[in-house]
């Protein structure tokens, strides 16, 4: 009897306005600040983004916050773009030393989409927006204390995009 192989191919809906936020400031505070220069009402959700290490076992937790804005028809997302865990490696104990038994640890640095490593959040806005709200949201959020940059990415160079699938 022959094999039949059947492949399905699916075609997601990128429909999302992307913005990276990069600072050093905790996603918590990030998340006030946001709410407190935009009006809105970003929570955090239930369920973070779960993303399956390559070549461990285990998966990544991405801290999310979502806003479903009923009235305007829209949904923001804001998640985190880095992941830093203490990593226990195996460590050579050195007998007669003062450090026999002492567990070797080393952060280990995780991204959620690697080609913009150096972007610490991402802000997803489910709505179509002018260019000036976009600006109007740039422009606020670059007031934001500890906020170094804010920019608009394109979706379709991203690579990763896929882990951007969140709603």
């Amino acid at each position: 009897m022959a094999k039949r192989t059947l492949t399905i191919e699916a075609e997601y809906d990128y429909d999302f306005h992307l913005f990276a936020i990069c600072g050093r400031i905790n996603h918590y505070k990030l998340c006030y600040f946001i709410n407190k220069k935009l009006q809105s009402s970003l929570g955090r959700s239930k369920v973070d983004i779960l993303v399956k290490k390559e070549k461990e076992a285990g998966e990544i937790a991405f801290p999310l916050y979502s806003f479903d804005d009923k009235p305007n028809d829209s949904v923001w997302l804001l998640h985190a773009n880095k992941h830093e865990t203490d990593v226990e490696e195996d460590s050579q104990e050195l007998e007669g030393s003062l450090f026999v038994g002492l567990k070797n640890t080393r952060r280990q640095k995780y991204t959620l989409i690697e080609e913009h490593n150096k972007v610490d959040y991402f802000l997803q806005v489910h709505h179509p927006l002018s260019d000036t709200e976009k600006k109007e949201i740039i422009q606020n959020i670059k007031l934001i204390k500890h906020v170094l940059a804010i920019y608009e990415l394109d979706i379709s160079t991203i690579k990763s995009k896929e882990n951007l699938l969140i709603h």
